[in-house]
């Protein structure tokens, strides 16, 4: 195994993005290399999933319909015990 392929091993991400076949194609992605996806189509789920999916890692979509990506990221900064590394996009 490769070391890229280790480095994605059993990490726990968590996937927001509304477009269905980018969701599934970069889930997929993911979990070829091993990692433990959890993909949801929007924020008000995402919220809902953070809470329980305890994920090392979240990707999200920053252009989505009902909110965007950059709030999102704001809201999660501020939820108890999670450390969320700051993007250089949303600031």
């Amino acid at each position: 195994m490769n070391a890229r392929r280790r480095r994605l091993e059993s990490v726990r991400v968590l996937l927001v993005e509304d477009n269905a076949m980018v969701r599934e194609v970069i889930e997929r992605l993911l979990a070829g290399f091993g990692s433990h996806v959890t993909a949801v189509a929007g924020a008000a789920e995402e919220l809902e999933a953070m809470r329980w999916a305890r994920p090392d890692v979240l990707i999200s979509d920053i252009t989505m319909p009902e909110e965007d990506g950059c709030s999102l990221i704001r809201k999660i900064r501020m939820l108890p015990r999670i450390g969320v590394e700051r993007s250089r996009r949303c600031g």
